[in-house]
């Protein structure tokens, strides 16, 4: 290669000026090329396990979505609840957990309007000063007198029950099955409803989902799933605005209740929001929570190919990270696994785990003479558990009147077994 001559060294020993030829390096080309690559390399592993990667097809997970949000000098924090507003000044947050509370903070004198859905109508709030809390149905508005430079709190409380009720179901589409489905929940008196994602079928399903949302008289807290994936850059925006984060936690008298993104693979499966919101419960103390019941869209495993009705399993894809959850899921005692996906409603053990899969809306039990009835999956637990889950056949009207009606009779003869639903 040549490189610049020094005018003084050749000017003091008679070397010319100029250029110089020296010897080249090929290998020392090659090495500086691989070092970069390999820090190139480094660089995309480090950005993936904090991050993730998700596939098909391949694409960056997208960050976390804000839990506050703040204009003109007034800012709103949530725990429990994500923002839905679409800009400044739009107080709209929608909880997904059964007990979300809020810090407010203002720098001047004004007062706030702030709209909470997806909490439930016999809720308690619990305000610190004075305020003033109205809902109608799910939707909750809260009205709050602020003076500058101080906190305000509020925080809402769930109903007691001697026992809680939950129904689950997955695949349903956003449309008539989901709201048939919610329907159905309401009359068997559950409380909440974990809906395993999936509702995303057709192009409108999420304005009518968030129609029916708006009318359910019970909460839900949705897992995504793999027809909820939006475009490129704004794969999740659609259904975190409908039904919340798409990994989250929550207990309830002290029951847990960990909602897990299964909805495309992770590479690796340790990184992204899923993998730090696991090693965050591993870590916490072993055994504190209670039981542990886990909802996501696509199973760890379908048991119709071991029972020799499918070739080719409807799960997880890849064997590491199907291993890596079922590892973690075992180490923090799981007691019930729900799933979708699978078309069918299925209860297995999938290898130390209790697993229920109920991916078809109101999936489809045979009576005695051979019939399919619509079912609907039902849980129970009393506070501090355990948890109870079985299908509830559906053979005309769960239980027969309308409305209120319907619900006080759910409540008054249903609760205190799933034997006296079934």
């Amino acid at each position: 290669r040549i490189v610049p001559g020094v005018e003084r060294f050749g000017a003091r020993w008679g070397v010319r000026s100029g250029y110089r030829r020296v010897a080249s390096d090929p290998g020392a080309q090659v090495r500086r090329s691989l070092a970069v690559l390999l820090a190139v390399l480094l660089l995309v592993l480090t950005f993936a396990l904090w991050r993730g990667l998700r596939m098909p097809p391949l694409r960056i997970e997208p960050g976390a979505w804000p839990m506050q949000a703040a204009a003109d000098g007034v800012q709103v924090d949530a725990e429990g609840a994500a923002w839905i507003g679409e800009g400044p000044g739009d107080w709209r947050f929608r909880a997904y957990v059964p007990e979300p509370a809020f810090r407010v903070f203002s720098e001047r004198e004004t007062t706030l309007d702030i709209e909470i859905q997806n909490v439930h109508p016999d809720a308690q709030v619990r305000l610190t000063g004075r305020g003033l809390a109205r809902h109608d149905g799910v939707t909750w508005k809260v009205a709050l007198p602020l003076v500058g430079g101080a906190d305000r709190h509020f925080a809402f409380v769930f109903p007691e029950r001697s026992v809680y009720r939950f129904a689950a179901f997955g695949d349903s589409g956003g449309e008539s099955a989901f709201a048939a489905a919610l329907s159905r929940s309401v009359d068997l008196g559950a409380d909440f409803v974990l809906f395993l994602g999936d509702a995303g079928y057709s192009e409108d399903a999420f304005e009518h989902a968030e129609e029916t949302l708006r009318n359910v008289p019970i909460p839900v807290y949705a897992a995504i799933g793999n027809h909820d994936i939006g475009p490129f850059f704004h794969w999740s925006e659609r259904f975190l605005r409908t039904f919340g984060p798409r990994n989250s936690v929550f207990t309830l008298r002290g029951v847990t209740f960990l909602n897990l993104d299964t909805s495309a693979d992770t590479w690796p499966p340790m990184g992204g929001e899923r993998g730090r919101l696991l090693r965050r419960l591993r870590a916490a103390t072993p055994g504190s929570a209670g039981p542990l019941v886990v909802f996501m869209h696509r199973p760890l495993d379908d048991p119709r190919v071991e029972m020799g009705v499918v070739d080719k399993p409807h799960a997880l894809n890849r064997a590491w990270e199907d291993s890596w959850l079922r590892e973690n899921l075992r180490a923090l005692g799981a007691e019930v696994v729900l799933a979708g996906h699978v078309h069918a409603n299925i209860a297995f053990d999938d290898r130390g785990l209790p697993t229920w899969i109920s991916g078809m809306g109101l999936a489809h039990t045979i009576d005695a003479k051979g019939k399919a009835l619509p079912a609907l999956l039902v849980g129970e637990f009393a506070p501090g558990g355990p948890v109870e889950v079985g299908w509830v056949p559906l053979p005309a009207r769960a239980i027969p009147g309308e409305g209120g009606e319907a619900r006080e009779r759910g409540e008054a003869e249903g609760r205190g077994g799933l034997a006296a639903l079934r």
